[in-house]
């Protein structure tokens, strides 16, 4: 955040209008100065913008069926890295992971190759990205607002696994 003491009639004007939201920069009048902070104006009113975040999705556990993630929100990340990291498998069947629309319920990213050993496999979704390195699969697409991840499970012997995502701004 930065300050700068403002005293020039055009920009008093533009803070007098508290809370006016100009490209992402938030204007406010404090003591006749310029308090610029990142914002960004969303259904539920002006929030501090985020940065890039890492979450956990699923916890380290023992599966053996498919598993949906809770719906996520994004507010204002263009894509994400899920990082699928396989402790235990059986070597049968395997685990798919996919990226899902909440809205209308269809996969964003195209089937990846089916995981049946233990490692950190990267699964990426960003504009203009392509599979490099140790991803496992690179979808260009920007992030939607609303979305969830399925490991789908193509049998019903164990795999123990957590999952984690990259949010990238």
């Amino acid at each position: 955040m930065g300050i700068i003491n403002v005293d020039t009639g055009i920009t008093k004007a533009l803070i007098n209008q508290r809370g006016a939201n100009l490209n992402g920069i938030r204007l406010r009048n404090e003591n006749n100065s310029l308090i610029v902070t990142n914002s960004l104006t969303t259904n539920r009113g002006t929030e501090q913008e985020r940065g890039n975040d890492l979450i956990t999705i699923f916890n380290r556990t023992a599966r053996t069926t498919t598993t949906d993630s809770a719906s996520l929100e994004n507010l204002n990340h263009r894509g994400v890295y899920a990082i699928l990291n396989v402790t235990s498998a059986s070597g049968t069947g395997g685990l798919i992971l996919r990226f899902c629309f909440n809205e209308i319920a269809t996969f964003f990213n195209n089937p990846p190759p089916a995981i049946t050993t233990t490692g950190l496999f990267v699964y990426a979704v960003y504009p203009g990205i392509t599979a490099a390195g140790s991803i496992v699969q690179a979808t260009s697409l920007m992030l939607p607002t609303h979305w969830f991840i399925r490991i789908n499970h193509l049998d019903s012997t164990p795999y123990t696994y957590d999952v984690s995502i990259q949010t990238i701004v």
